[in-house]
């Protein structure tokens, strides 16, 4: 009797022990399902932020290219102005010319008929004095073409300077969106992995 009543006993503490045991590992369980959650929720913050940085970085990819196409078009409407100004240029040397042809016939009816030739000389004085003028003018013209000429150039190099500088900025940035994107991809693989089916 006392045999069986020492086995029950010794039964019962070893259920009190298993039962011990159990609580703790369910302890256990419920503090690592509890770290599990945390941790998916920080890793969902993680990846919030992640696509806010790349989102912020994508508008201003779009901003950059946007001031490209503004300094592309200024540089345009520049070369512009020069091609204009250079055809002006050649239309007033044509026109030269022609005035230059036409004050030679002049001084050669000035020397066949000298004696009738007031009415001429007035001509040929008005003809001189359009030519001084002109070539004044073309003069003038070609100074301020060749100023401006030298003020394109440099705008141009300017323009080619920031042209460079907005490449490289939006290179950069999109080598900051690609490494975001590959962060968050990496960070979507490791999520079943992390146990975050036991919510």
């Amino acid at each position: 009797m006392k045999n069986k009543i020492g086995d029950v006993e010794k039964l019962l503490e070893e259920k009190n022990i298993e039962k011990l045991k159990m609580a703790e590992e369910s302890e256990k369980l419920q503090s690592d399902k509890r770290k599990l959650i945390e941790e998916k929720e920080e890793m969902r913050n993680e990846v919030k932020n992640i696509l806010e940085e790349k989102n912020e970085l994508s508008e201003k990819y779009k901003d950059l290219d946007t001031k490209l196409l503004i300094q592309k078009d200024k540089l345009s409407k520049y070369e512009e102005s020069v091609a204009s100004l250079t055809g002006e240029i050649e239309t007033l040397k044509f026109e030269k010319s022609n005035i230059e042809e036409r004050i030679k016939e002049v001084d050669g009816y000035k020397e066949k008929y000298e004696s009738r030739n007031k009415k001429l000389e007035e001509e040929l004085k008005a003809t001189k004095s359009s030519r001084e003028q002109l070539a004044s003018s073309v003069s003038q013209l070609i100074t301020d073409t060749n100023e401006l000429k030298e003020k394109v150039e440099f705008n141009s190099m300017e323009h080619e300077k920031e042209k460079l500088k907005f490449e490289r900025e939006r290179e950069d940035l999109k080598s900051a969106i690609e490494e975001k994107e590959l962060t968050l991809a990496e960070l979507q693989k490791e999520r079943p992995s992390k146990g975050f089916c036991c919510q």
